[in-house]
């Protein structure tokens, strides 16, 4: 995640979190983190046209689609209760 989407709520097609005025999720077909529907969108359908001008899936390097992509989730540290 970047800082773009810090503490926004996760949207889905039912659930619109986001701050833009339509649903992300479903515009671009992919849940996500959105603040709007101009950042990142790595969960999108693939699309094998790498420059579709309907291209919906998360873009790299001048529009190439991503194929595959990892996240990892790491847990918070715990703090510890000073008595």
């Amino acid at each position: 995640m970047t800082e773009y989407n810090l503490n926004q709520k996760f949207t889905t097609y039912d659930q619109d979190n986001d701050e833009d005025v339509k649903n992300c999720a479903e515009a671009y077909k992919g849940a996500w983190w959105f603040k709007s529907c101009k950042g990142p969108n790595p969960l999108a359908l693939y699309s094998k046209n790498e420059r579709s001008s309907e291209l919906s899936s998360m873009s790299w390097n001048g529009w190439t689609p991503i194929k595959t992509i990892q996240m990892l989730i790491r847990p918070k540290p715990q703090q510890l209760n000073h008595i």
